[in-house]
């Protein structure tokens, strides 16, 4: 397969220029100068579905050992009853149309919260300045999945400005380096990423990752993969699998499914999880389970999680080119989405 004829023939949406140049994402959200209104809070709700939350899903991965305040992903209509006004309520959505997003802010405006939007313009744009709300306006153009970086360095902005993570200037830097770095090894035919995606050919992924990091990475490229790839995919981490998934491979026959599992591993992770995944992947060798192991050799522990959301990135773009999709075609979601505007 030669990857220019596929990004020529069948990348409608440039996406793999996009994906490359992720970097400047980065800088976007670097550029950002906040003054945000929102102060004296418990508890912070992130809403969003899809691309527009996932960037709240890594946040408390990537800050795990520096946040203390309690966050609370809302992928819903309506927000948990706990809301009120000590709560802080981020709305995201990058469109800033999405439905469920705007009934969570009109949810959030009833219990009173503090609220922030996140999002292009929009409906969402609309409410917020009716309302004198925060909005942080991202750069327009993207499919929401592929804006993943300057959603998610955008949240560190904002939670930078209301003091609760220390000041970033140092990971900004290092972050877009690493991705301009990366994008010229990741993009290539014959590199870890498209090799990785050739040996998924005809198998159905099983991601794991770990509660203590990699989890959201998981769950993130659970969802490419669903988009990008047209392909199902399944996530679930240590050591909860230890305590019901793992019998089901009991029975593993790959005539009846067709599974490869990848590891998402994190040299950091508490010691008996590294042990649950060893453990774990030798029991299921004895039943001819395939496993890959994914893992960052970056310097720290918050540019191996960006390394690794990358090179999943890249992975379900290789993915998609090998088996001949587009990767930016969504129909299902249109189609479902112009069902439910009609009902």
């Amino acid at each position: 397969m030669l990857l220019e004829d596929f990004i020529s023939k069948n990348d409608k949406n440039e996406l793999y220029s996009i994906l490359k140049n992720s970097w400047m994402q980065i800088e976007y959200a670097n550029s950002l100068n906040l003054n945000l209104k929102s102060k004296d809070f418990q508890n912070i709700i992130i809403c969003g579905l899809g691309g527009s939350a996932i960037a709240g899903e890594i946040f408390p991965s990537l800050f795990k050992d520096e946040i203390s305040c309690p966050i609370f992903i809302n992928r819903n209509y309506h927000l948990p009853n706990f809301a009120n006004e000590k709560t802080l309520a981020i709305l995201s959505s990058y469109s800033g149309n999405t439905e469920e997003t705007i009934s969570a802010f009109e949810d959030a405006k009833k219990k009173n919260c503090q609220i922030i939007c996140v999002g292009s313009g929009g409906t969402l744009f609309e409410l917020a300045k009716e309302n004198n709300c925060d909005f942080i306006a991202l750069p327009a153009g993207f499919q929401p999945r592929f804006a993943l970086y300057v959603s998610l360095f955008s949240l560190l902005k904002i939670f930078e400005n209301l003091n609760i993570i220390k000041e970033q200037k140092n990971f900004f830097e290092q972050a877009k380096d690493l991705l301009k770095e990366k994008s010229e090894d990741y993009s290539k035919e014959n590199s870890i990423a498209f090799n990785v995606a050739k040996n998924l050919i005809g198998f159905v992924p099983i991601i794991y990752g770990s509660a203590d990091s990699t989890y959201s990475i998981a769950i993130r490229f659970k969802g490419q993969i669903n988009e990008n790839s047209k392909l199902h995919a399944f996530c679930s981490a240590f050591p909860e699998l230890n305590h019901n998934e793992i019998v089901g491979w009991e029975s593993f026959d790959q005539k009846l499914l067709n599974a490869k599992i990848i590891y998402l591993k994190e040299i950091t992770d508490y010691t008996r999880n590294l042990l649950r995944m060893k453990l774990t992947s030798e029991i299921l060798k004895t039943k001819g389970v395939e496993i890959i192991e994914l893992e960052s050799a970056e310097k720290n522990y918050k540019l191996r999680i960006i390394d690794l959301i990358y090179l999943c990135d890249w992975i379900s773009y290789h993915l998609a080119a090998i088996r001949n999709y587009d990767p930016g075609e969504i129909d299902f979601i249109i189609r479902l989405k112009n069902l439910m505007s009609k009902n």
